[in-house]
């Protein structure tokens, strides 16, 4: 009896401790969890801006990028979106659409296999024109008609979500084109929608 004691007090003790070593490790990944990662893309007139990253240190090296960074803890998504836009590329954000959220596990730079999350929006910015701030880290921003963005070798983020970009982005054109459609008079030539540059 004094032997099944010991053998239960043992194996509890190594339950025990697995628990809370799991328990902490949660702990680390939600806290790594609620500070990684944020992307916005930036469409005007179903055109994108995007940059490359030109900084060999930094993750994603040579990919190509729509403006965005690290959201600061207790931050709000959207809060992250606007501040970095206006950080990188100097355009006021008033308006963010929710297009994906990204997470999983990679391994950086740094050799470390890290948790990480990416909430993807896209922003109306009208004539505003981005301008570069961050040349040690990104060549000059570019515009890209909407369907060649699938042609540049994009960020992970990007890249997995492609299609679901492109149909946010297209589908809030299709509705602002309905939304024209509707206010003409009847009898009134339709309006051709005007693509800014």
């Amino acid at each position: 009896m004094q032997d099944q004691y010991a053998t239960l007090k043992k194996d509890y003790s190594i339950i025990n401790d697995s628990n809370i070593k799991y328990e902490s490790y949660i702990r680390v990944l939600n806290e790594m969890k609620s500070c990684y990662g944020f992307s916005v893309d930036e469409a005007l007139s179903q055109q994108v801006f995007l940059s490359r990253r030109n900084n060999p240190t930094k993750n994603y090296y040579g990919k190509y990028q729509v403006p965005g960074g690290r959201k600061n803890k207790n931050e709000l998504y959207e809060k992250c979106g606007q501040r970095e836009v206006f950080e990188e590329i100097q355009i006021e954000i008033h308006e963010l659409e929710f297009i994906a959220l990204y997470e999983g596990f990679r391994l950086f730079l740094d050799g470390k296999k890290c948790m990480f999350k990416c909430a993807l929006y896209f922003a109306m910015i009208g004539n505003q024109v981005p301008k570069q701030t961050e040349t040690c880290n990104n060549d000059e921003w570019f515009v890209v008609d909407l369907k060649d963005f699938g042609k540049y070798d994009l960020t992970d983020s990007l890249r997995e979500f492609k299609s679901e970009i492109i149909e946010k982005i297209n589908s809030k054109f299709r509705k602002n084109r309905k939304n024209v459609n509707k206010k003409r008079k009847i009898g009134e030539p339709e309006k051709k929608l005007e693509r800014k540059r």
